[in-house]
């Protein structure tokens, strides 16, 4: 029996990566409740399907959905569709993580630091006791003087990004001149270093599954060793003070907001939508990853059954160690400058709060490079599995098609990776031009719009998919119900977030995104869905025989083949005795037919 391309081990370091959301969405200690108990109950049934399926049929989603449920293939391929769109605007984004990696080292102090740089404006501060001195003197003792930027906020805006006006003033891209190597230069770094970013990508896809899984198993253990050494400057380092009063107001719960349900301004109903969130955003449980992260594990019985623990017990270990990595230095950050004087949530908290505590702090720049380097890892890493998911399920759709693409299927595999990372340099370069942020707020809203969608339908073809299978049918009886449970929860609960959130503009501090970008908005989010009327058109005609036929197998597939013992058991099919003859649907293994194989080609057998 092969070895599985990826092993147990692989896999406990390669499900790190879902730990990165927690940068950008820091939940409080109601959240943080809600996120656990959403991740045991809503996630726990779907990671088991779809981790098993993928291993016991050796199959992606497409190829799962085109076995069992023809009709619903279209649903695979809107998950991919949706996959690649996501990776389409992360991958700037990690690339700004990258760089600002080597900014925080570019200079000495930091570059962000100073408002006496030509990109700075009037309202720029940095130092947090004339800041201070300013509110007292306004009499604005709760509330940042609107007058009052940031100067790492200032730096990013102006100089890093030199974001235009609006998300219709596309301009170019931005040339930086914070130093004199980038000076020297004279080009714009940040589409270029996109670009490799994506290269990256594609030298972990190109040359296959193990290759793809070693690269990954390095990049866990590289994020986390980061990400710990952060953690322990800031602990040892730091004052403890603030350190205990950030944790300890984050993760207070305050019980009294359950007798306050009948209040539609209670906070409680948003925290909990807050945990859901992080989770559902965090764990890839409702999309492409896992049925293909489970075929990567073989056909062992042990992986079978038991990597869907390594997938929820490493999420619950790793999602709160990059906020725990961050509170030493947010906590002391917020002993110098009022809480809210600097975001802790989404991008803010990553580029204008961080650098803030890393110059205020006087921390060494070693330790803000290796900050940003762990979260640049963890979003390569979702970035390589997500593509890596996109490359197999193209290349097994590409080589169902002849014998010949089969045998070469290492060839199709880099030629497939190389079009796919094409397609995404393309589609992603946009984003790093000056009105890039624009795009990629956008599309972080409205791509995941109609996941409600998604959820109901691919909860429903899991179970049909699973309920087809020879487990045992106490097994089958549980999981289907209570994943069925799971899809109707989770459905419900991102029908209320869109319902609520309908009116919502897209915004980027005051310059909203609206107009025509509100019909872009909806065709980013329905776009993708578009693949299931026309995979079910496709499975109609690619069916031969009567209407009757037709229709029972694009709604009822294959069914599903007698249980063969794994050979890894002791078990093994008989060899034949002979070559067989008669063709791939039919061999045959008699010699009793002249036709198939004569016997007195033998010479044993030859008749006097």
């Amino acid at each position: 029996m092969d070895v599985a391309p990826w092993n147990l081990l692989q896999i406990a370091f390669i499900v790190v990566w879902p730990a990165w959301t927690s940068f950008t969405k820091m939940p409080n200690g109601m959240s943080l409740l809600a996120a656990y108990l959403f991740l045991l109950v809503l996630c726990i049934p779907p990671v088991f399907i779809q981790l098993k399926l993928g291993n016991h049929q050796q199959k992606g989603i497409v190829s799962l959905l085109s076995t069992h449920v023809p009709i619903l293939k279209g649903i695979g391929i809107t998950l991919l569709i949706q996959l690649f769109l996501m990776c389409v605007f992360m991958a700037p984004l990690v690339t700004h993580y990258g760089m600002y990696a080597f900014i925080a080292i570019a200079k000495n102090p930091y570059v962000w630091t100073s408002c006496a740089n030509v990109w700075n404006t009037a309202s720029c501060f940095q130092n947090p006791t004339d800041l201070l001195g300013t509110m007292l003197t306004s009499g604005q003792k709760h509330n940042v003087p609107p007058s009052l930027i940031p100067a790492e906020s200032e730096f990013f805006d102006n100089e890093y990004l030199q974001i235009s006006g609006n998300i219709s003033d596309v301009r170019g891209f931005a040339v930086w001149g914070f130093s004199d190597e980038v000076n020297k230069a004279g080009v714009s770094v940040l589409p270029l270093a996109m670009v490799g970013v994506w290269v990256f990508i594609f030298l972990g896809l190109a040359f296959g599954a193990r290759v793809c899984g070693l690269i990954l198993f390095i990049l866990g253990p590289g994020f986390l060793a980061l990400m710990f050494t952060v953690l322990g400057y800031g602990y040892s380092h730091l004052e403890s003070n603030g350190t205990n009063t950030f944790l300890g107001v984050l993760y207070t719960l305050d019980m009294t907001q359950f007798h306050q349900l009948h209040d539609e301004n209670t906070p409680l109903i948003q925290d909990w939508l807050d945990g859901f969130s992080l989770v559902t955003h965090s764990v890839p449980v409702w999309t492409a990853i896992l049925p293909t992260m489970g075929k990567m594990t073989g056909q062992g019985r042990l992986s079978r059954n038991i990597s869907w623990i390594f997938v929820i017990l490493v999420y619950a270990a790793t999602c709160q160690l990059p906020q725990l990595a961050m509170a030493p230095y947010i906590g002391n950050l917020q002993h110098i400058v009022p809480s809210y004087m600097y975001n802790i949530k989404g991008l803010d908290v990553i580029f204008t709060t961080m650098p803030a505590a890393f110059s205020h702090l006087g921390i060494p720049s070693v330790y803000a490079l290796l900050f940003y380097l762990s979260i640049f890892l963890a979003g390569l890493m979702f970035l390589i599995v997500s593509m890596f998911t996109i490359l197999d399920n193209l290349v097994d759709g590409l080589v169902a098609w002849s014998e010949t693409f089969q045998e070469r299927r290492a060839c199709i595999n880099f030629c497939a990776a190389f079009a796919l990372i094409s397609v995404g340099i393309g589609a992603s370069i946009l984003h790093t031009t000056q009105a890039g942020l624009y795009y990629i707020i956008v599309m972080d809203q409205c791509v995941p719009k109609l996941f409600f969608l998604t959820v109901a339908l691919y909860g429903l073809t899991l179970i049909i998919i699973y309920a087809k299978q020879n487990f045992g049918i106490a097994e089958r009886v549980v999981m289907s119900v209570w994943c069925g449970v799971s899809t109707l929860i989770t459905a419900a609960i991102f029908l209320y977030q869109f319902i609520t959130e309908l009116e919502d503009i897209p915004r980027y501090h005051e310059m909203e995104i609206k107009g025509l970008w509100d019909l872009v908005c909806w065709i980013f989010a329905s776009a993708p869905f578009l693949a299931i009327p026309a995979a079910m058109i496709h499975a109609c005609q690619s069916e031969d025989g009567t209407c009757v036929e037709r229709i029972k197998f694009v709604f009822c597939g294959i069914k599903q083949d007698p249980y063969s013992p794994p050979e890894e058991y002791g078990y093994r099919h008989p060899d034949p005795s002979a070559p067989p003859y008669g063709g791939i649907d039919h061999p045959t293994y008699t010699y009793m037919d002249q036709d198939g194989y004569p016997m007195e080609d033998l010479s044993c057998y030859k008749s006097d």
